[in-house]
């Protein structure tokens, strides 16, 4: 193996190189581009709880994100980590879309992770107490929540994950009925959870 290059002509007909590695595959050399990952360009924000959110309250809506007016919103990932002991130690928790928003919950602070970009169309709330009205289940999973302090490590209780390759991040699509939640099918009376949420905006997604 060894490092090659393969020309072409760029818009003002210069010649450039593509970067490649050149090697033999059966009895004919080719040639390997060489690929370097770029910074992401889309905007991306957080939303944290600044305190901790009890799940004392069957199906209730822990969290919901709902999209601003004009862009798209993609929910990259949702971490939960558990902060007080649980009593119920076998709880479910889904993701579903929303078709309404939720009111009379606690607003949360959405910030950029670059100052560069602009404010976030996005807008998040948790436990509210008129929920969005719910439609497709998009994920769930069976958690077992810790029962005594000695159990609880550093780890998170519950993650929700679009990130891996070829899997897109979870769209909603721009105007300000459409979002999604997170639902804690069971009541676990004393558990408290601290959640964050990541996501991209972009007017046609990626």
């Amino acid at each position: 193996m060894a490092q090659s290059y393969v020309p072409f002509l760029d818009s003002a007909s210069a010649t450039r190189n593509f970067h490649t590695n050149q090697r033999s595959n059966g009895s004919v050399t080719v040639e390997q581009y060489v690929q370097q990952t770029a910074e992401p360009y889309l905007s991306s924000y957080r939303t944290c709880t600044a305190t901790a959110i009890s799940t004392a309250t069957a199906n209730s809506h822990l969290v919901q994100i709902m999209a601003g007016a004009s862009l798209r919103v993609g929910i990259r990932r949702i971490i939960v980590s558990q902060l007080a002991n649980g009593t119920t130690q076998q709880n479910q928790w889904e993701v579903r879309r929303l078709t309404t928003a939720g009111t009379g919950g606690t607003s949360l602070n959405v910030f950029s992770l670059d100052p560069a970009d602009g404010a976030a169309g996005a807008t998040a709330m948790t436990l509210p107490t008129v929920k969005g009205t719910e439609a497709g289940l998009v994920a769930v999973q069976s958690i077992l929540t810790h029962a005594t302090a000695a159990n609880i490590d550093l780890n998170p209780l519950v993650v929700f994950d679009w990130t891996t390759d070829r899997t897109k991040a979870l769209w909603i699509a721009a105007g300000t009925s459409n979002g999604v939640c997170l639902k804690n099918v069971t009541a676990s009376v004393s558990t408290t959870v601290l959640i964050t949420v990541e996501f991209i905006e972009s007017a046609e997604g990626a």
